[in-house]
């Protein structure tokens, strides 16, 4: 890691991976170089028993600092509500979790699930399509295509009726709530888009029904917030805030009001245009920036 830190800093580079992805960037008269180091990332990675190591100590330490870290609870505990604790996105990181993993796991993944034929690539930039193909010739030639297991699961179900978690912190002086539910909302489904728009109106930001509500109107919080996810097996809906202990009775309240009102009332043609233009706005910024772009592209 010292090595291609110290190499990505003389092109002044940049690159990043995750458990399904991996992503660099750099001047153009670079990018051969860091495309040649991005592919020895792809084709060899080393999965050193030292750098797992010290990856578990910083995770460890991490979630030793979240146990008494309101948000994270929170997060917790809408994960296992809305998907079950069984369920991938409902499991909780651990202790016990973490401390297990070894090198063996890491490469196995791997093993398993790296592979050229469920992959797509995109280039963002000045870059022509025969020079994005010689490329990928040149250093990618050697990536053996394989079967790759597909997991199924089924789609958590919506509760029957209002279920109400609580986790009591006597010593706590701010109340995190949620209003979540799982939602089938997958990319690609045509709904996004108003839907999109709806949560912007209800909870997207200060011009939001939540936030002048709950701040603006009542000084209940500093922030109230909704989103709503789309995912290829399901997504969540989430509407937020960290209220005074005192007024968590009267906020819910307002939550729950804003919720109905959005369901059942209809918005005026101002706000809606006015929300349609910040997307539209956001959407035009977002284009300045290539990494967007790709994802724009790999979507």
């Amino acid at each position: 890691k010292a090595q291609l830190d110290e190499e990505l800093a003389v092109l002044g580079g940049s690159l990043n991976t995750s458990s399904g992805s991996a992503w660099a960037s750099s001047l153009t008269g670079n990018f051969d170089r860091l495309f040649a180091i991005l592919s020895d990332v792809v084709l060899h990675p080393a999965f050193r028993d030292s750098e797992l190591v010290k990856l578990k100590k910083q995770t460890l330490s991490a979630l030793d600092a979240q146990k008494d870290d309101p948000d994270a609870i929170s997060d917790n505990v809408v994960s296992v509500v809305n998907f079950g604790k069984d369920y991938p996105y409902g499991e909780v990181v651990t202790d016990s979790t973490v401390s297990r993993v070894g090198v063996s796991d890491l490469r196995r993944y791997y093993q398993t699930y790296w592979k050229p034929n469920i992959c797509y690539m995109a280039f963002v930039g000045d870059i022509t399509t025969a020079h994005a193909r010689e490329l990928v010739k040149r250093y990618l030639s050697t990536w053996k295509p394989g079967v790759v297991p597909e997991r199924k699961y089924p789609v958590p179900s919506k509760p029957s009726s209002v279920l109400v978690t609580v986790v009591d912190r006597p010593a706590a002086v701010q109340t995190n709530i949620h209003v979540t539910d799982p939602v089938v909302l997958k990319p690609g489904n045509p709904e996004n888009f108003p839907v999109s728009v709806m949560n912007h109106i209800l909870g997207g930001g200060p011009a939001s029904w939540l936030f002048q509500d709950l701040r603006e109107k009542h000084a209940f919080t500093y922030g109230a917030y909704s989103s709503i996810s789309n995912d290829p097996l399901v997504g969540s809906f989430s509407a937020s805030a960290s209220v005074r202990t005192p007024v968590t009775d009267s906020a819910i309240a307002r939550f729950l009001y804003e919720l109905r009102r959005i369901g059942t009332e209809k918005v005026d043609q101002l706000v809606l245009d006015s929300a349609k233009n910040e997307i539209y706005g956001n959407f035009a910024l977002a284009l300045e920036n290539p990494g967007l772009i790709a994802r724009f592209a790999l979507d």
